[in-house]
């Protein structure tokens, strides 16, 4: 029965690379016309400029937006940040409005909207009162998309609903607020993944809801290194001159990045027209990190803007009381990753837009391609042999590498050792397995010749 099992497997597999085909070239880009932008800080672009809120969670004022050609805007950045770019490399005329400005352009020329609020998380309970918490940004895309089905009519309003890119980062402000605030809230469950789960099971609601209103492409940023950030290193005292992260948020967003394969993926496996890109925003960091001459940088641990220890402490601009009005700011932000306490510099914005742009254009942004793939093989295996039939280790490992191969071969890229998608190497699965199957012919006829 496990043999049959077995290959009910590869057949859907290789039934799914027949459906779908093999990606297009970067030649081949889908035009993009249309963005939505919702989440946190990294998106923000002036939402809370609009609201009840604090300083801490505001950078309408000098200096930040100092490369920015309209000067501060509510970017948390010396100048434009990830969807600015992501914007101009779709040709998309000017900046994505941001919704809560009443004076924002109408429909002419429509190009998306930006529901993002600096702070907020994918929980309610996240800097509650002070941010536009996830559930609410989607309820003003609801409203965005009755306004829009209103200007255009149903037909048009739903193809540029579906056609545009829905794009997010959420999760941080979860996992960095209870530190900064001494919040029970996340120590108040058994174990961290506990957290990490609820946190999971709000964003695949939200994609969930993006979907109900007619969203079919979603873009979704993971955990970069949270323990890696000048705010959180300073927070346990850390030696300026060891460097260390801080371990426990760094083992936090290792939890969401596990769990947004392990939990979030298959949660949306009833969702068959979705196309889900879960970008490795934590790679494109942790390899500035490691290799800042590689990206033209030359200081990693610092922040340019703020004061304390890699200048860590939040008061960049001076704004935010009770912290000191001192502060300082380096020289050159295109030299720095960070800067300020938490944020990064237009310069490793644009690092990361170049690798998600070029990743999207691939068409790795596929139909969540492989990852649900041994789901619903599993699920079909299943319902064929009867829900007694167990399945063994053997089989359960044979079927997933048998997946990772055959995604490997789909998106035409290797597979780093913690099975997240290499785009640096150029390293041919196919060529590996081959050189496999040849050891092994060649140490069978060592042991005949024997």
């Amino acid at each position: 029965m496990e043999r049959v099992a077995f290959f009910l497997i590869i057949i859907i597999i290789i039934t799914f690379i027949s459906i779908h085909g093999v990606p297009a070239s970067p030649k081949a880009c889908t035009k993009v016309s249309t963005l939505f932008v919702f989440g946190d800080s990294y998106l923000d672009a002036g939402n809370n400029n609009y609201i009840n809120t604090s300083a801490f969670d505001q950078a309408n004022f000098q200096p930040y937006g100092e490369n920015f050609a309209n000067g501060p805007t509510g970017r948390f950045s010396d100048g434009r940040i990830i969807h600015d770019f992501i914007a101009e490399y779709a040709k998309l005329e000017g900046l994505i409005p941001i919704y809560l400005n009443k004076n924002r352009s109408g429909t002419q020329n429509y190009i998306g909207m930006n529901f993002a609020s600096a702070g907020a998380g994918a929980l309610t309970e996240t800097l509650q009162g002070f941010v536009i918490d996830l559930k609410t940004q989607l309820k003003y895309y609801k409203k965005e998309v009755h306004h829009l089905k209103g200007a255009f009519g149903g037909a048009k309003a739903e193809s540029v609903i579906s056609n545009a890119i829905h794009m997010m980062s959420i999760g941080s402000s979860d996992y960095i607020s209870p530190f900064l605030l001494n919040d029970s809230f996340l120590h108040s469950f058994c174990q961290p993944s506990d957290y990490v789960n609820l946190v999971i099971a709000n964003i695949s609601e939200a994609i969930q809801t993006i979907y109900a209103n007619g969203g079919r492409n979603v873009v979704l940023m993971n955990m970069g290194p949270l323990g890696c950030l000048p705010g959180m290193k300073i927070i346990k005292n850390v030696n300026k001159y060891e460097n260390k992260c801080m371990t426990e948020a760094l083992e936090l967003g290792k939890l969401h990045n596990t769990a947004l394969e392990t939990k979030l993926i298959p949660s949306l496996k009833k969702l068959p027209k979705l196309k889900l890109l879960v970008y490795d925003f934590q790679s494109d960091i942790s390899n500035m990190i490691a290799e800042p001459k590689k990206y033209g940088l030359c200081d990693v641990k610092d922040a340019c803007c703020g004061s304390g220890s890699f200048r860590g402490i939040h008061n960049c601009g001076g704004q935010r009381k009770p912290l000191s009005t001192e502060y300082k700011l380096c020289l050159k932000p295109e030299n720095y990753l960070f800067w300020d306490s938490y944020h990064y510099t237009e310069k490793a914005n644009e690092q990361v837009a170049k690798g998600m742009h070029a990743q999207r254009c691939e068409n790795t942004f596929g139909p969540l391609i492989m990852d649900l793939a041994l789901a619903n093989a599993l699920a079909t295996c299943e319902n064929s042999l009867g829900r007694e039939s167990s399945y063994s280790l053997e089989l359960f490992a044979r079927s997933w590498i048998d997946v990772r191969v055959a995604n490997m071969l789909v998106l035409k890229m290797p597979l780093d050792k913690d099975n997240t998608l290499n785009r640096s190497s150029s390293t041919k699965p196919t060529k590996h397995r081959k050189s496999k199957e040849k050891q092994r012919k060649e140490k069978n006829d060592t042991k005949r010749t024997k």
